[in-house]
C-alpha cells in the first residue's frame, strides 16, 4: 500500500515538474528580456526623474519610453531624411571590421523574418535533384534573366531557366538555389501553405491528412506515459507477489 501510495506521489510530480517547465523557462526568458530591456533605457534618464516616481514604476515607464522611441525611429525612418541616415549608418556600420560581421548577420536574420511575411515562392515543384530516380521539393521563386545562362542553352533554343529554392527540413529558412528549366519542373497541387506543412514535419503531414494541430498534446502523451508506467508497476508487484509465496511441502 505504502509503494503504491509513492509511485502515485512521484508520477503526479513528474508529470507537474514537466508541464510546468516549458511555462517556467518561457516566464524567466520574458522576464530577463525585460529586465534587460528597461535596465537599458533607465540608464539615460537623469536620476532627478528616476527619483520622482516609485521604484516599482520604474521599469514600466521604461518601457514606454522605449516604445516611444522606437515608434519615432520607425516614422523617421519611412521620411527621406531617415532613409539618408540610415543609409549612411549602414554602410558605416557594414565597414567596420569585427562588428560588421554581428551588425550583417543579425541584419540577415531581420530580413529574413520580414521576408518570411510575403509571398515570395509562386509554384510549388519537383526537381530530380540529388541524382536521378530521387525528387527534391523546391519553390519557384523567378525566372532566371537569359543573359545569365546563356552558356546554358543552344544559341538557336530558346530555353527558360527558374530558380528554385529548395528547402532543408525541418528547418526551410536554409536550403540552396538551382536553376532549372521549365521541362525539368514537375509542379505539385499544392499550395505554398501546404507545402511549409510537409516540410515542417519531415514528411509526416500531407495535404488533405491530419494537422500538426491534431496530435497529441505533451500532457496527452503525460497521461500516457503514466497508464505505462502503472501496467509496469503492476507487473512488478504481481511478480513480487509471486515470489513471497511460502513453497508448498
Amino acid at each position: 500500500m505504502f509503494a503504491r501510495v509513492t509511485k502515485t506521489i512521484r508520477n503526479n510530480v513528474i508529470v507537474g515538474l514537466i508541464l510546468v517547465t516549458p511555462i517556467v523557462v518561457t516566464a524567466f526568458i520574458a522576464s530577463w528580456l525585460f529586465t534587460l530591456t528597461t535596465s537599458l533605457v533607465l540608464g539615460f534618464v537623469p536620476k532627478g526623474v528616476k527619483a520622482s516616481y516609485p521604484v516599482t514604476l520604474s521599469p514600466w515607464i521604461a518601457l514606454l519610453i522605449m516604445i516611444a522611441v522606437l515608434f519615432l525611429i520607425g516614422l523617421l525612418a519611412r521620411n527621406i531624411l531617415g532613409k539618408k541616415l540610415y543609409q549612411l549608418g549602414d554602410m558605416i556600420l557594414g565597414r567596420i571590421p569585427v562588428l560588421n560581421r554581428i551588425y550583417i548577420g543579425v541584419r540577415q536574420i531581420s530580413e529574413t523574418l520580414v521576408d518570411q511575411s510575403q509571398n515570395l515562392f509562386k509554384d510549388v515543384i519537383l526537381v530530380e535533384y540529388p541524382r536521378k530516380g530521387i525528387y527534391s521539393m523546391g519553390f519557384v521563386t523567378g525566372q532566371v534573366p537569359p543573359d545569365n545562362v546563356s552558356g546554358l542553352a543552344e544559341p538557336d533554343n530558346q530555353k527558360k531557366f527558374h530558380a528554385v529554392f529548395i528547402p532543408t527540413s525541418p528547418n526551410p529558412t536554409s536550403g540552396l538555389v538551382v536553376f532549372v528549366s521549365r521541362e525539368d519542373m514537375h509542379p505539385l497541387p499544392m499550395s505554398v501553405q501546404d507545402a511549409m506543412k510537409l516540410i515542417v514535419s519531415g514528411g509526416a503531414v500531407f495535404p488533405g491528412t491530419t494537422s500538426l494541430d491534431g496530435r497529441p498534446t505533451l500532457l496527452d502523451k503525460l497521461e500516457e506515459w503514466m497508464a505505462r508506467q502503472s501496467k509496469s508497476d503492476a507487473r512488478q508487484t504481481r511478480a513480487g507477489d509471486k515470489t513471497a509465496l511460502p513453497e508448498k511441502p
